[in-house]
């Protein structure tokens, strides 16, 4: 306890939380008295423990770790711990992260934990077995447990968190909370380091760019402090605690991908600083280096290269490299992208730039053709589908080329070169998703702004689609010879971008087309009109038919247009 006394007030403070007595004195006689119940989150969470059953650790925000089972997702996780000698059955028991509802997910039947035994369950709204209906939140909340007749068995309070940084406590069951950078999912906490406040060390300091070099280069690392070091590693993985120590200049004889932490006493391990440095390599065209934990990637299990996953990202380094000088490193999401692309051997990967690791956009103008400053995500494609071994241009050649002379929304194309971990991958197109990413980026409209569709599913892709029913509803009961009726829609869609966009499908043959690979957009405002987005011309040029195809007759027939397979 501390006591503090001044100006005849007394404040009483618990290691765990704060009672505030505030005693006015008058005449010699109490005249008032409060008591304030001020929660103190030490080391970032409060506790109330009521038995041995407790919640030993959690994670509420997780981009790299252990992968979900059932979606191979990095998600929220809770730890339970069996602090007592004898098997517990907690079936029927709730978890919650709502005090106000005390029995938001259940645990299912048959659910034991061992004397001694951790239980881990995954907060990632699934609702199926161990899975639960809700998700953390990183911003701050609370953990409870209860007992099948709801009464409290454990729970625990807890502010922001840092992303993949976990918080439990320092000996299982029992003892301090503490932050640890090197998570303990199902395993004792004491196997890791925990400090008692959320907070990383400075980065190292890197004596070299990444970058080409010629020769054997030294590199020379730095960092604050007398009893700071300095981990590292050269296969990609991310520095922790148990990586190599830096003792001293390093030679780089090779093309080397370096990452480096530093680790200062009594704090987490710093944001990891990576850098790749190509040894006798030229390349004429801009490089691509994307650097992670192998796992994440090549993992037979969970890794998403490997496993052909869709919809799952995974923390990756970025950087890229125009005329050989570095313009972007930064951490960055990645995720598969394309339907039959993600099964090629060279798949295309969106990378996709978190706040939660520091930058929401690439702020370089990587397309020299727009005047984009600013990308929320860009897309590394391989040739395509079908052309991922011939031109391995042939979409970005078909969207580029109309562009002095029609009006539509496009892609920018570069052609690039990636490497991946330090591994020449191949050549890549540089493109723009045509996401809601495309329209922020290229016309500055905020997301609230706009609406934004995608067929042949008619699928909502940003905003809501009322104005297009509404649309297609009114061109469907249209007459075509009808000028009041075309002067209707003329003011709804935006007709010369959508002539010129046919006349660009039409003039490529994409018959992969117009059933497919359609995009639509819409600016909500006064006067607003649907624009459509080219997508997709992988098909066209003869390749999905012959040269004298009668595209104008398919494009126009009143049957189905035919799927290609």
């Amino acid at each position: 306890m501390l006591f503090v006394a001044a100006n005849k007030k007394v404040l009483c403070l618990h290691e765990n939380f704060t009672f505030a007595f505030i005693l006015t004195m008058r005449f010699g006689k109490i005249f008032q008295f409060i008591l304030l119940a001020l929660p103190i989150f030490l080391g970032g969470c409060r506790e109330q423990p009521v038995s041995s059953l407790v919640i030993n650790e959690f994670k509420a925000s997780s981009s790299r770790g252990i992968a979900n089972p059932l979606n191979y997702k990095n998600t929220d996780w809770i730890e339970i711990y069996n602090g007592t000698g004898a098997v517990m059955d907690i079936s029927g028991y709730y978890l919650t992260d709502n005090p106000g509802d005390t029995s938001k997910w259940m645990f299912p039947e048959h659910t034991q934990v061992e004397p001694g035994e951790f239980l881990l369950v995954w907060a990632d709204g699934l609702d199926t077995a161990l899975h639960t209906n809700f998700k953390l939140s990183r911003a701050g909340g609370i953990i409870a447990l209860f007992s099948p007749d709801k009464k409290p068995v454990h729970r625990v309070e807890y502010t922001q968190q840092l992303n993949n940084i976990s918080c439990g406590l320092s000996d299982d069951g029992r003892g301090k909370w503490l932050f640890f950078d090197m998570p303990t999912p199902g395993t004792p906490n004491s196997g890791s380091k925990g400090v008692a406040k959320p907070e990383k060390s400075e980065k190292p300091e890197f004596s070299l760019q990444g970058g080409f070099y010629d020769g054997k280069p030294e590199l020379e690392l730095s960092a604050n402090g007398i009893f700071t070091e300095i981990r590292y590693t050269l296969d990609g993985s991310t520095p922790d605690r148990k990586s190599k120590k830096y003792n001293g200049k390093i030679v780089i004889d090779k093309t080397t991908v370096f990452r480096a932490a530093a680790i200062e006493r009594g704090k987490l391990v710093s944001e990891p600083v990576t850098m790749t440095y190509f040894v006798d390599v030229d390349k004429e065209l801009p490089v691509f280096s994307i650097v992670t934990d192998s796992a994440e990637m090549w993992d037979t299990a969970t890794g998403i290269y490997t496993k052909d996953l869709a919809g799952v990202y995974r923390m990756v380094n970025v950087e890229f490299f125009d005329g050989k000088k570095q313009v972007i490193n930064q951490l960055s999401d990645l995720r598969l992208s394309g339907n039959w692309a993600r099964h090629h051997a060279q798949k295309a990967m969106l990378l996709v730039p978190k706040g939660k690791y520091g930058k929401e956009t690439f702020d370089y103008r990587i397309f020299p053709q727009k005047r984009i400053h600013k990308f929320h995500s860009i897309l590394l494609r391989a040739g395509g589908h079908p052309d991922k071994y011939n031109t391995m241009f042939l979409d970005g050649m078909a969207e580029y080329l109309p562009q002095e002379y029609k009006e539509v929304d496009y892609s920018a194309y570069r052609p690039a070169v990636v490497y991946l971990n330090g591994k020449y991958w191949g050549i890549y197109n540089i493109r723009e998703k045509e996401s809601a990413d495309y329209i922020v980026d290229n016309f500055m409209i905020d997301r609230n702004h706009f609406d934004m569709l995608q067929a042949s599913w008619k699928k909502l892709k940003n905003g809501k689609d009322y104005d297009w029913r509404r649309t297609e509803k009114i061109i469907l009961n249209s007459k075509p010879n009808n000028p009041d009726d075309y002067d209707r829609i003329a003011s709804l869609i935006d007709i010369d971008e959508y002539i010129d966009y046919n006349i660009l499908q039409i003039y490529a043959a994409n018959v992969d087309w117009p059933n497919w690979n359609i995009k639509y957009w819409r600016e909500k405002k006064e006067g607003g009109l649907w624009r459509w987005i080219v997508v997709d011309l992988d098909f066209g040029f003869g390749v999905g038919k012959k040269p004298d195809f009668d595209m104008i007759g398919f494009a126009t027939s009143e049957v189905q247009t035919r799927v290609t397979n």
